[in-house]
């Protein structure tokens, strides 16, 4: 049978080293780029934005522009990300079939 040697600690250089390196790491791995910018996209903005497209590419831009109104008036000030919520408390008002 081989002796068993017992292998050396390591030193204090090598442990400075290793946690300097998974300090960068930690750094890059997504914790300081993972946190997304707020959207600010009011519904009302999204449509100023879509309504000349709809002018200029349908044929029911009439239709879209009405229904535009009425969902103005109960979503235009709501995040556009937060529309899904928004929809939600709508049918639960009777707004919403």
């Amino acid at each position: 049978m081989r002796p068993v040697r017992p292998r050396s600690a390591p030193s204090g250089w090598a442990k400075t080293g290793k946690l300097v390196a998974k300090a960068r790491a930690d750094a890059f791995e997504g914790r300081y780029f993972s946190r997304p910018k707020a959207q600010k996209l009011l519904v009302q903005d999204a449509w100023n934005d879509y309504q000349p497209i709809s002018k200029r590419d349908n044929d029911t831009w009439q239709t879209e522009q009405g229904r535009a109104k009425h969902l103005n008036r109960h979503l235009g000030q709501k995040l556009a990300t937060a529309l899904p919520e928004a929809l939600g408390k709508l049918r639960v008002c009777g707004l919403r079939s």
